[in-house]
């Protein structure tokens, strides 16, 4: 049988205690590989949102105030050298009136829109029916999201609450999708921006949307814009400004599953330690027949690092496959607290294998640390049950520190010189032979040494 197979039927002696040792080795690479899986589908989720919330913009002005920003304001943007296009926006939060035919449900953001300059920058992905034309119709476009909840269609109506009475609105369009604002749920509803002035109220828009001409890069325009807009308060920021605001929202979060993953995975090399360890003192009488066959120190190492390498394969290949449910999990628990749904797809190849490797690198590092064989100082031959060797006597003057190589026992006197010979054999030197169940007494069980052989003297200390 070979060493191999010898480790493997170890752990196969001890299922339970195996599959704990596994199941920890597992939990670490599982909440490894969710993190990595996870931290990809955030990434691409802020990506997929800065996209649908900023489009082809390059900058975006956003009021400070709650009241918006003026129409001075919006004209003077307009006439900044370099503007391109911009999309005036107004953007509330309302309810609608639940009407016959339809189920009732939350919040809907309203979105106000320029129809031309806003589908420049943002183009309309619809499902069915047709887009916005006049910046005052009574008329909107509203997500898949919301009319799959909702049962809203093309031609019903919307009554929306605003600051007077109800605004009633009919459905021209559905656009594919949730639509691009962040933290509506999908619940979102384009209409003219005079229009959402009207309902709520405003004298101003809340945003404006940018696009620069060829040859104007958006930190000069961002220079020209601080020149010309002194008359209130506002927010200049670009499509990479709001990317690392999403990000730095879960930056906290994926530090902390980084560090959960490297706790399990800390603890589970003191397990694994720990079953290794028992399971080698409770094989000592197979480790030493290795010994005693002829096996070398790198074997008998070979031995304990063959189980935890199997108990390492087998965990991380049960961990990446608890990771990618765990990701699931975890995403829509993201996606329940903030609004964001991280596309939870699969690891890359290079995440699966750093995941894997981390597990079954840790499993061996930490089964090296209790190998019988590993480097340290030379303890002699294990010594197996049944198969005791010779021991050894000094004559001599008692003395402390005297014991005999290969762990045999004696004592001499400090500074003298000790004569050796075998405990229990003649002065001719015949030791009792180590086969186990020889009688020491008969010739068969007794080998002498030879006649004139010289006898070992040894220094004691």
């Amino acid at each position: 049988m070979g060493i191999n197979r010898l480790a493997w039927r170890t752990l196969a002696a001890r299922p339970v205690r195996t599959f704990l040792t596994m199941l920890g080795v597992a939990l670490g690479v599982g909440v490894l590989s969710a993190s990595l899986t996870l931290g990809a589908g955030l990434n691409a989720a802020i990506d997929r949102t800065v996209r649908d919330v900023v489009g082809s913009a390059d900058l975006r002005v956003s009021a400070f105030l709650e009241r918006g920003l003026s129409d001075a304001t919006v004209d003077a943007i307009r006439g900044t050298a370099g503007v391109d296009i911009i999309a005036p926006t107004v953007e509330r939060r309302t309810f609608l009136v639940q009407v016959p035919g339809t189920t009732p449900g939350g919040a809907v953001t309203i979105v106000g829109i320029d129809p031309g300059p806003y589908g420049q920058l943002h183009p309309f992905d619809l499902v069915t029916g047709a887009l916005l034309i006049r910046p005052d119709e009574p008329s909107a476009i509203i997500s898949e999201t919301l009319a799959e909840a909702d049962g809203y269609g093309i031609g019903s109506e919307l009554t929306v609450q605003g600051v007077g009475a109800p605004a009633h609105l009919r459905v021209i369009g559905i656009a594919a999708g949730p639509g691009p604002v962040a933290g509506a749920a999908g619940r979102t509803v384009f209409v003219p921006v005079q229009t959402a002035r009207d309902i709520f109220g405003l004298a101003g828009v809340s945003r404006v949307d940018i696009g620069l001409g060829d040859g104007t890069s958006a930190a000069i325009a961002a220079d020209r814009l601080a020149d010309r807009l002194t008359t209130e308060p506002y927010v200049l920021s670009s499509p990479a400004d709001l990317a690392a605001g999403l990000r730095a929202s879960t930056a906290d979060f994926q530090a902390t599953l980084a560090m959960l993953a490297a706790i399990v995975l800390f603890v589970g090399s003191f397990l694994i330690v720990n079953t290794l360890s028992m399971t080698v003192s409770e094989r000592a009488r197979e480790v030493g027949l290795l010994r005693a066959a002829g096996a070398t120190r790198r074997q008998v190492v070979r031995f304990v690092l063959a189980g935890a390498a199997a108990i390492g394969i087998v965990g991380s290949a049960i961990g990446l496959a608890a990771g990618a449910a765990l990701g699931l999990i975890m995403a829509g628990s993201i996606r329940a607290l903030t609004g964001f749904a991280p596309e939870v797809e699969g690891l890359s190849a290079g995440s699966l294998v750093l995941a894997f490797s981390v597990g079954l690198g840790i499993t061996v590092a930490a089964a090296g640390r209790g190998a019988p064989g590993t480097p340290g100082p030379s303890r002699g031959p294990p010594r197996t049950p049944g198969m005791a060797g010779p021991r050894l006597r000094c004559r001599g003057r008692p003395g402390p520190d005297c014991l005999a190589a290969g762990g045999g026992h004696g004592r001499c006197g400090p500074g003298t010189r000790g004569l050796w010979r075998p405990a229990g054999g003649n002065a001719r030197g015949t030791v009792p032979s180590a086969t186990p169940g020889a009688n020491p007494r008969s010739p068969v069980g007794r080998r002498a040494a030879p006649r004139g052989a010289a006898r070992s003297r040894v220094a004691c200390p």
